[in-house]
């Protein structure tokens, strides 16, 4: 394949850690602290949705839950409390959600979880965003042919090619499709800072007898970066932009938390569509600290 220089500015890149917080609006309320409307929890594993307070409470402050199934069934699928209670001079409460693990490929099962009352009538619920007082929380499936569940947290995206890193999340899709896991995080670290496309699709594949622990994963094309150079000679005296695709593929090892994919940057005709060449090529890994 033809190779294309692509002149990128070199980005100094200061990354920094920001967490969802609740933002006092001058009442006392009380709120989910992760204020995003759904919350993911995997099937077999513990989770906990935590509650905040906009001060300190002056007495133990009582939460009230209101717990609608969809697709999740409670006692069978999970176990969660009516109530939880802040203890007086406390600020926050953890809601424990515990998962019942079986050995059924039975798909994303979900419920909605909200706050309904609070036994002081002067604090308030929530603030503007529904996802302070209303969650959908999604189970995940783990009994998929691959561990791709092992990779959903928090993750760390290096580039051999640069040497750039950058962190971020893995998930599952939407309606939590087995062995399909979503990066959120910009697997061309370098250009990260760029107005270009943060979030990309991973195939994984079992390897036999390994009970999905280790296999191959594919990352379909995905345009990165529109634009990415322009008036491009393609033949004689015909000048077109290139826009700037991902596409590779590589192993993943679960125990490990380790994803490693041989990408190539794909120069992509923007008037036909088609590739026709590459800008650069390199290695892509991804570590995950859920082990």
């Amino acid at each position: 394949m033809k190779k294309i220089i692509l002149l990128l500015p070199i980005l100094i890149i200061i990354f920094s850690c920001e967490q969802d917080k609740l933002i006092y609006n001058g009442d006392d309320f009380v709120g989910f602290r992760l204020t995003s409307n759904q919350y993911s929890v995997i099937e077999s594993r513990e989770g906990a949705l935590t509650l905040a307070l906009s001060s300190e409470a002056k007495s133990d402050l009582t939460i009230n839950l209101e717990v609608n199934d969809s697709t999740a069934v409670r006692d069978m699928d999970y176990t969660i409390p009516n109530s939880v209670v802040i203890p007086s001079g406390q600020k926050s409460v953890e809601i424990p959600i515990t998962t019942v693990n079986d050995e059924d490929e039975n798909g994303l099962r979900v419920f909605e979880l909200i706050i309904t009352s609070v036994s002081d009538s002067n604090i308030k619920i929530g603030i503007e965003d529904e996802g302070s007082y209303s969650k959908v929380v999604r189970i995940i499936d783990d009994d998929c042919p691959t561990r791709y569940v092992d990779f959903i947290g928090n993750i760390r995206v290096k580039d051999s090619d640069s040497g750039s890193t950058v962190e971020g999340t893995a998930d599952a899709t939407q309606d939590g499709e087995c062995d399909l896991l979503v990066i959120n995080a910009h697997l061309l670290p370098s250009l990260s800072e760029q107005d270009s496309n943060k979030q990309f699709a991973l195939e994984l594949f079992p390897a036999p007898g390994t009970e999905g622990k280790f296999g191959d994963v594919n990352v379909p094309q995905t345009i990165v970066l529109r634009d990415a150079q322009e008036d491009f000679e393609i033949e004689d005296g015909v000048f077109v932009n290139l826009d700037l695709a991902y596409s590779g593929s590589g192993t993943y090892n679960a125990e490990e938390g380790i994803i490693e994919i041989q990408y190539d940057a794909v120069a992509i005709n923007q008037s036909s569509g088609e590739p026709i060449g590459n800008f650069w090529n390199g290695t892509t890994t991804i570590t995950t600290n859920n082990q």
